[in-house]
């Protein structure tokens, strides 16, 4: 089972439709581990509100990080921007996948 951060659940609370991706957080992270064959480590800490992040190796031995949104109004373009960015000024978006 992944752990999540104390915030994440915080956030949540109250919430029936944060609750409820927060639910189903630790199989989509799984999912994703294994569909990009990801070494997913322990989430970052104190974490934020609104999405799990932590640092993973790709396949080929990379340092990446794996996050996951929660969706909302203010990150519905996050993934376009930063491949629009390119990782100029930015972190530089290797896949996005929209759950």
């Amino acid at each position: 089972m992944r752990r999540v951060p104390q915030s994440l659940v915080l956030a949540a609370s109250g919430d029936s439709e944060r609750a409820a991706w927060l639910a189903r957080l630790p199989d989509r992270i799984d999912a994703l581990a294994a569909g990009w064959e990801l070494e997913v480590g322990e989430p970052l800490e104190p974490g934020g509100t609104s999405s799990w992040l932590a640092p993973a190796r790709g396949p080929d031995g990379q340092d990446l990080v794996l996050k996951l949104g929660w969706r909302h109004m203010e990150a519905e373009q996050e993934a376009d921007g930063l491949a629009l960015w390119n990782g100029d000024g930015a972190v530089a978006c290797i896949a996005a996948r929209k759950l």
